[in-house]
């Protein structure tokens, strides 16, 4: 007993024990748990509103970040900088890396605002219907003229995530969700003298909501005592070379990201041409999907943070300890959702289909009851791949991360996905098991690599 209880202590205690991961991750948990609800919420309310609207938002929402994504997954690389540079406890430069990350914002959004005038052809060359792709295309128009506020607001929030302030972020996101919720509602369904707006609601009260938050950021990143300590507004210049390894490893951590998501959303789109029932089916599983595993974006964003600050103070050994002590509590937590969609899919499914959803939802149950046991299984892969790739990626190890990518998921999950759909249309659940084996794969991938310790001679700073 004794021996279990040292055990324990050596896992919980002291720096990189779980305790001071969980005491930095878990405001960062709760805060892409507010994140999690917004989505939940807004997909609910547009189930209630109209079937059509509900079958559009995924899609839409998913192309549209997809688009975003080079460039949120680099200006996502600013929290290591931060996390390495408070680590090497050089103040002065948390700011420069912050203000050449609002540059390379403004520059992903000039790329990304031509995107909203091709919506409408997009989504009808996917091969949805005309209805639901003209709601699509309105969801996605109004995301993408939102989304400079959206690569803005993360860059924002690596000023103290990476430095570990993570309750601040937590309160601010709750703050951000306090006005999105009411605001959804309003917008979608009308009242107070507004007209009911719909899908449209949903995506302007997301961008309103994205934009307070913003401006919150701004107002606490310049307050008096970090202007002296970091030289805020002084250090706006523009920086070549910190812009340069920006670029040098942030860049192919935002290409990584492209990767997956774009692969993701394909698979998404293209189970959708299968039919309703399946695209019903697919879009209620991601939402539970995306329900227990935003919040795991915190425990990434933990573990980037902390492994950073570490390499920044040159001590290999505590990033080490962080590594497997964040494996157990991601794996554990995984395991536990995973046991919990096996046991009791019909009662997880219940809380996304109502009887909105046009005549009998037999089918629809019988489907997401099998698609669940999917997401039971490659979570606990899943939860791999997250700590070991968030690991050697806070370490700067970021250009590998994208090759190994970008080859498991053309090969395993972009073509499969379209081939099963299109080429040669199979069950639902065939594309879904491709989307599995992806999971798995990456994981196993990334705990490789991590092991070969290549990451601990990686210079970021």
């Amino acid at each position: 007993m004794s021996g279990l209880l040292k055990k324990f202590n050596s896992f919980w205690d002291g720096e990189g024990g779980a305790h001071h991961i969980l005491q930095v991750a878990f405001p960062l948990i709760l805060s892409s748990s507010s994140f999690t609800v917004m989505q939940f919420v807004d997909r609910k309310f547009l189930l209630i509103y109209s079937k059509e609207a509900f079958q559009a938002a995924a899609p839409a929402g998913m192309l549209s970040f997809t688009i975003m994504a080079l460039f949120f997954g680099t200006v996502n690389y600013i929290n290591t900088f931060v996390a390495q540079y408070t680590g090497a406890k050089k103040h002065s430069l948390v700011a420069v890396a912050l203000w050449q990350g609002l540059y390379f914002a403004l520059i992903g959004y000039l790329c990304i605002l031509p995107f909203s005038g091709f919506a409408s052809e997009l989504f009808l060359m996917i091969g949805h219907s005309k209805e639901v792709a003209f709601l699509e295309a309105q969801y996605f128009k109004i995301l993408i003229y939102g989304s400079g506020l959206v690569l803005i607001n993360q860059v924002l929030s690596a000023f103290f995530s990476g430095r570990g302030k993570t309750k601040v972020v937590m309160w601010v996101r709750f703050l951000g969700m306090s006005l999105n919720l009411p605001l959804d509602y309003l917008l979608i369904f009308g009242g107070l003298g507004i007209a009911p707006m719909g899908i449209e609601g949903a995506a302007y009260a997301t961008i309103i909501s994205t934009g307070f938050v913003t401006l919150l950021f701004c107002a606490l990143i310049l307050r008096p005592k970090n202007q002296v300590k970091f030289q805020i507004l002084a250090n706006y210049r523009f920086h070549l070379g910190l812009f340069k390894r920006l670029i040098k490893y942030g860049l192919p951590s935002g290409v990584q990201f492209i990767i997956d998501i774009f692969g993701m959303s394909f698979f998404i789109l293209m189970v959708g041409r299968l039919g309703e029932v399946e695209l019903l089916a697919t879009n209620a599983v991601w939402s539970l999907n995306l329900l227990v595993f935003l919040p795991m974006i915190g425990m990434v964003i933990a573990i980037t943070t902390l492994v950073g600050k570490s390499i920044g103070a040159e001590d290999i050994k505590l990033a080490e300890r962080i590594t497997a002590n964040s494996f157990v509590l991601v794996f554990s937590y995984m395991l536990f959702v995973g046991s919990l969609f096996v046991a009791a899919p019909h009662f997880f499914l219940s809380l996304i289909l109502t009887r909105n959803s046009d005549g009998s939802l037999t089918e629809i149950y019988d489907l997401g009851t099998i698609l669940l046991r999917f997401v039971a299984l490659y979570s606990v892969f899943n939860a791999i791949g997250m700590v070991f790739s968030s690991a050697i990626k806070g370490a700067g190890d970021t250009r590998y991360v994208m090759r190994v990518s970008f080859i498991i998921s053309a090969t395993v999950l972009v073509a499969p996905s379209y081939l099963t759909s299109t080429v040669w249309p199979m069950p639902a659940s065939i594309p879904w098991a491709f989307a599995t084996s992806y999971i798995c794969i990456m994981g196993l991938v990334f705990y490789w690599r991590y092991r070969q310790k290549h990451w601990m001679k990686i210079k970021v700073i």
